[in-house]
């Protein structure tokens, strides 16, 4: 699990769910290059079940674990692309 390098004020201005989407897309994003990364790694490395997972995402994004880390691929991927023709 990454290390979350946050200050304490920065924490105090962020709500448990900011926090919490910060962490999913932080944890989504140093697991890119690992293929054999999936939804099972990201709610074992957030601390929850899955249906947690699955339902805390839904309430506040609208969008699954699959969906909101497919997703995720999709912004990142030209960035990515980018970094590997370089």
């Amino acid at each position: 699990m990454p290390h979350l390098d946050y200050t304490d004020k920065e924490l105090n201005h962020l709500s448990r769910n900011e926090q919490f989407l910060r962490r999913v897309r932080e944890t989504v994003e140093s697991n890119l290059s690992n293929e054999q990364f999936g939804v099972e790694n990201l709610v074992e490395s957030m601390a929850m079940s899955r249906i947690q997972m699955y339902r805390k995402l839904h309430k506040l994004i609208g969008k699954n674990i699959s969906q909101y880390t497919f997703s995720s691929i999709q912004k990142m991927s030209p960035n990515l692309l980018g970094a590997h023709l370089a």
